[in-house]
């Protein structure tokens, strides 16, 4: 059962890859989808045709009312993680280098630091921040270790170069760089 909660069923691992495989794509294993008993997460997901998702993808889907959206022709490398409780949209022909983040929400600060001095179990209990969407535009490319925000939108042909910490939307066609993001240039006059 632990390796249940951490990686998710198998059942569902696998009906995600062969719905992936059909639309001419690959989604290579490991890969860890925890959820409670029962949820089809596979549900919640959709893959366009033609995608790689690279080795050690972690695909969090804390309630049944997440769902995420990735585009076809898109490239993952390895050890992605995404967290999705609301929505979060990839665009078609994206490219997601290893090691990046993507996330529509995080956890609440306030409650992990009370529970854990109250002596509760610290992996239990605590909440997460209001979610709120992100979205790649078609054709984004991130780079080694960025990590994406809650409520960004990534604009369509935008580069984020490696270690960024995207926490304000990018326009279409211009590269940012840093933690936080800034403008870098503009890709297209």
């Amino acid at each position: 059962m632990k390796d249940a909660l951490y990686y998710g069923s198998r059942s569902e691992r696998k009906r995600l890859q062969r719905a992936v495989r059909k639309k001419g794509g690959a989604l290579l294993s490991p890969l860890r989808m925890p959820h409670p008993p029962g949820r089809k997460v596979s549900e919640q997901i959709t893959i366009g045709e033609r995608t790689v998702i690279g080795p050690g993808l972690w695909l969090s889907m804390p309630n049944a009312k997440g769902r995420l959206s990735i585009g076809s022709d898109c490239f993952f490398g390895g050890d992605v993680s995404i967290t999705c409780a609301e929505r979060v949209v990839i665009g078609d022909g994206v490219g997601i280098a290893d090691r990046c983040g993507i996330f529509d929400h995080g956890h609440d600060p306030a409650a992990w630091h009370g529970r854990t001095l109250e002596g509760a179990d610290p992996r239990k209990g605590w909440g997460i921040t209001t979610p709120r969407p992100v979205e790649l535009k078609r054709g984004a490319l991130l780079a080694v270790g960025v990590l994406v925000m809650p409520g960004v939108t990534i604009g369509e042909g935008a580069l984020v170069a490696p270690g960024a910490v995207v926490t304000e939307d990018v326009e279409d066609f211009t590269m940012v760089a840093g933690n936080p993001a800034r403008l870098v240039r503009r890709l297209r006059d």
